[in-house]
C-alpha cells in the first residue's frame, strides 16, 4: 500500500505541475498585445519619430540601445486614456516581460513619457527590435519596427 500511495502522489504532483505550467502559458499569451501593424505604420516611421494615421505621435530621446538609457514620448493620446505602456519583443528571440510605463509629463500633461529605460539585452546578436505602444487594455497596439544600436 505504501508503494501504490507513493506513485498516486507522484501522478498528482505531476498533474499539478503541468496545470500550473498551462495557466502561466495561457496567462503570457493574454499579456501580449493584438497588434494592428500595418494599418497603423507609415513608411517614413522610424524609433526617432513617427506619427500614426490616427494622429498619435512617438519620439524618443538619446540613444536607443541595451547600453545607455533613452526616454520614450507619445503625444495626441485619444481621448479616455487612462494608462499607457510600451513593451519591446523581437522575433528571433523571448525578451521576456519587460513592460515600461508611461505616465503624464510635468510641464506638458499632453504629453505622456517614461522614465530614462533601456532595452532589454539580446543574446544572440540581432538588433531588430519591435516596440508595442499600449493604451488602457491594448486591444490595439501601435508597432514601432527599429534596430538598435
Amino acid at each position: 500500500m505504501n508503494k501504490k500511495l507513493r506513485i498516486i502522489l507522484i501522478i498528482l504532483v505531476v498533474l499539478i505541475i503541468v496545470g500550473l505550467k498551462i495557466v502561466a502559458m495561457v496567462w503570457e499569451k493574454q499579456q501580449k498585445p493584438q497588434v494592428v501593424e500595418k494599418a497603423q505604420q507609415t513608411p517614413t516611421c522610424s524609433i526617432k519619430y513617427c506619427e500614426f494615421p490616427d494622429g498619435l505621435i512617438m519620439r524618443t530621446e538619446g540613444t536607443v540601445s541595451s547600453k545607455t538609457p533613452f526616454k520614450v514620448f507619445i503625444r495626441n493620446l485619444p481621448q479616455g486614456v487612462e494608462k499607457a505602456y510600451i513593451q519591446f519583443s523581437m522575433e528571433s528571440m523571448d525578451l521576456g516581460f519587460n513592460r515600461f510605463k508611461l505616465f503624464p509629463s510635468e510641464n506638458n500633461p499632453q504629453e505622456w513619457r517614461t522614465n530614462a529605460l533601456l532595452l532589454p539585452v539580446c543574446t544572440i546578436d540581432d538588433d531588430r527590435y519591435d516596440m508595442d505602444i499600449c493604451l488602457n487594455d491594448c486591444n490595439k497596439a501601435y508597432r514601432v519596427r527599429f534596430r538598435a544600436r
